[in-house]
């Protein structure tokens, strides 16, 4: 995860565990999702429950792209 200002941001490759670990460690509820240069989506804590626990999914394995939120 990296700082860029005053907005956290993580790519879409890194794994949830490795997301979720990073926001409780900074105590934020969601961080940009970056591709390249650019802003691809977000990813929340409620995406976590919604998307990741109650699918059960693997946190070790899953990436942040399989469920974040997408910008159009």
């Amino acid at each position: 995860m990296k700082k860029s200002v005053s907005m956290f941001y993580v790519t879409e490759e890194t794994s949830i565990e490795q997301a979720v670990s990073e926001m409780n460690r900074q105590r934020i509820v969601s961080v940009v999702v970056k591709k390249s240069r650019s802003i691809c989506g977000i990813f929340t804590e409620r995406g976590v429950l919604t998307r990741v626990l109650s699918a059960g999914r693997d946190l070790k394995v899953t990436q942040v792209r399989e469920v974040m939120t997408e910008c159009f």
